[in-house]
Protein backbone atom coordinates (compact mmCIF):
# COMPACT_ATOMS: atom_id res chain seq x y z
CA UNK A 1 0.00 0.00 0.00
CA UNK A 2 1.21 3.46 -0.29
CA UNK A 3 1.36 6.52 2.03
CA UNK A 4 -2.12 7.85 1.40
CA UNK A 5 -3.51 4.23 1.78
CA UNK A 6 -1.74 3.96 5.23
CA UNK A 7 -3.35 7.47 6.35
CA UNK A 8 -6.59 6.08 5.52
CA UNK A 9 -6.61 3.36 7.03
CA UNK A 10 -5.27 4.87 10.25
CA UNK A 11 -8.15 6.85 10.33
CA UNK A 12 -10.62 4.15 9.54
CA UNK A 13 -8.97 2.21 12.54
CA UNK A 14 -9.21 5.49 14.77
CA UNK A 15 -12.57 6.56 13.98
CA UNK A 16 -13.20 2.30 15.09
CA UNK A 17 -12.05 3.15 18.21
CA UNK A 18 -14.33 5.86 18.81
CA UNK A 19 -17.40 3.20 18.68
CA UNK A 20 -16.47 2.22 22.21
CA UNK A 21 -18.22 4.26 24.82
CA UNK A 22 -15.37 5.05 27.41
CA UNK A 23 -12.80 6.79 24.25
CA UNK A 24 -15.96 8.42 22.96
CA UNK A 25 -16.93 10.02 26.23
CA UNK A 26 -13.44 11.69 26.57
CA UNK A 27 -12.19 13.89 23.56
CA UNK A 28 -9.17 14.26 24.89
CA UNK A 29 -8.06 9.90 24.67
CA UNK A 30 -10.16 10.14 21.26
CA UNK A 31 -7.86 12.87 19.97
CA UNK A 32 -5.06 10.13 21.55
CA UNK A 33 -6.06 7.29 19.94
CA UNK A 34 -6.73 9.55 16.41
CA UNK A 35 -3.13 10.08 16.38
CA UNK A 36 -1.44 7.16 17.57
CA UNK A 37 -3.38 5.48 14.64
CA UNK A 38 -2.46 7.63 12.07
CA UNK A 39 1.08 7.73 13.00
CA UNK A 40 1.65 3.54 13.57
CA UNK A 41 0.02 3.33 10.32
CA UNK A 42 2.76 4.95 8.87
CA UNK A 43 5.42 2.33 10.28
CA UNK A 44 5.29 0.46 7.40
CA UNK A 45 6.74 3.52 5.18
CA UNK A 46 9.77 3.36 7.46
CA UNK A 47 11.08 0.46 5.73
CA UNK A 48 10.78 2.31 2.30
CA UNK A 49 12.54 5.58 3.75
CA UNK A 50 15.72 3.44 5.24
CA UNK A 51 15.96 1.14 2.25
CA UNK A 52 16.38 4.63 0.26
CA UNK A 53 18.88 5.76 2.97
CA UNK A 54 21.10 2.83 2.64
CA UNK A 55 21.29 2.58 -0.95
CA UNK A 56 22.40 6.57 -1.21
CA UNK A 57 25.59 6.17 1.25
Amino acid sequence: MDTGTHVVMGIALGALATVDPVIAGSSQAAIGIMTATIIGSQIPDIDTVLKLKNNAD
